[in-house]
């Protein structure tokens, strides 16, 4: 008899350790959800929006120069969003150069930075790069932008997207480009066998060449030491360069003949943008933007500013007539009939969107 209770116990002990084992798995299966909720596709949208985007900007001018500025003013808008975290560094704390700056954008080691048109020509290996480098291709800045923001930079910003991963978000005047030497020229032939330093471009030595000079590469740096040694004779370069290295020391004479502008175009690595969900996309393209207009207006003031100075006293400063300026610009005529430099879809694109401007005028 007490055997039987004893196993009746048992059993009655077992059949409850069962139910209970069976409970506790129902109860954990039923409240996983609610455990996990970044699971459900209402938070991971919720999630993804959150996301805090770093922005490396990276430029080779002082903090003094109206990049930088600009560059403060894209800082901030970028970050009262609560979407990116900038950091600039200037005056070259990252690059020697702006194409090492093109390399590193390229790379994705920096998100942002700008270039001449004349270096992704190069590194970006896009030819179309030089379409700005025709002679009096574009007489002003309204004409030049007109074309710019009708299509030709987004025309040029999917060709350098497809051969090295980088999409331009801007891009500025940085200056028509005087030339300077210590005798004057009224006329082509007051060029002859003069050495003019130039951008590593063969359309520049094409240029000069038109006028009987020499195009002469030679870094940046050592420039005001070859023009004061009589290395070279004179200096083609845009307006706020010329005035910022103090060429006023070593040459008498300024021709505002401007041939060509200085373009730079604001690149921005194509895998950091396509990474930014929606919401980040339009808010940064946003900023951008302003940030553009922004270094138009300063680049366009400080021409402005630069060129009032020139007249001032600064140096003798010569300025054309159209019809003084005609036979320098018959002298490059051929070269616009030359599209191989930059293709025959690249010049005819940009020669329809300078009749559309003339049309609308």
């Amino acid at each position: 008899m007490k055997k039987s209770k004893f196993f009746l116990i048992i059993a009655m002990m077992l059949v409850a350790l069962v139910a209970f084992a069976a409970c506790s798995n129902d109860s954990g299966s039923a409240g996983a959800p609610a455990e996990t909720p970044a699971e459900t596709p209402a938070e991971e949208e919720s999630g993804a929006s959150d996301t805090v985007y770093t922005v490396k900007i990276s430029h080779v001018v002082p903090e003094t120069d109206v990049i930088h500025k600009a560059y403060l003013e894209l800082e901030a808008k970028l970050e009262e969003s609560g979407r990116f975290d900038v950091t600039i560094y200037p005056n070259r704390q990252l690059s020697n150069s702006n194409a090492e700056d093109a390399e590193k954008v390229m790379a994705n080691i920096v998100q942002i930075a700008a270039a001449p048109t004349s270096v992704l020509a190069g590194s970006g290996n896009v030819k179309e790069m030089q379409i700005f480098d025709y002679p009096y291709l574009f007489d002003n800045n309204e004409e030049l932008y007109y074309c710019m923001d009708n299509g030709l930079t987004e025309y040029l910003s999917q060709k350098l997207a497809d051969s090295c991963g980088i999409v331009i978000k801007g891009c500025v005047n940085g200056g028509w480009c005087p030339i300077s030497d210590n005798i004057p020229y009224y006329t082509p032939d007051d060029m002859k066998g003069r050495l003019i330093r130039i951008l590593n471009s063969e359309m520049y030595m094409k240029i000069l060449d038109s006028w009987g000079a020499v195009g002469t590469p030679i870094a940046w740096g050592e420039t005001f030491t070859a023009l004061q040694q009589g290395t070279v004779d004179g200096l083609l370069t845009s307006f706020p360069a010329w005035y910022s290295d103090r060429f006023t020391e070593v040459q008498d004479y300024l021709m505002l003949l401007h041939p060509v502008p200085i373009i730079h175009m604001t690149m921005v690595s194509e895998e950091f943008y396509n990474s930014l969900d929606d919401e980040a996309k339009v808010l940064f393209d946003e900023a951008m933007a302003l940030y553009d207009q922004s270094m138009r207006e300063y680049r366009a003031q400080e021409s402005a500013d630069c060129l009032e100075r020139y007249r001032g006293g600064l140096i003798n400063t010569i300025e054309y007539t159209e019809e003084e300026l005609q036979p320098f610009k018959d002298a490059t005529a051929w070269m616009l009939e030359e599209t191989e430099t930059v293709g025959e879809e690249c010049m005819e694109y940009t020669q329809s969107l300078l009749t559309e401007y003339s049309a609308g005028k």
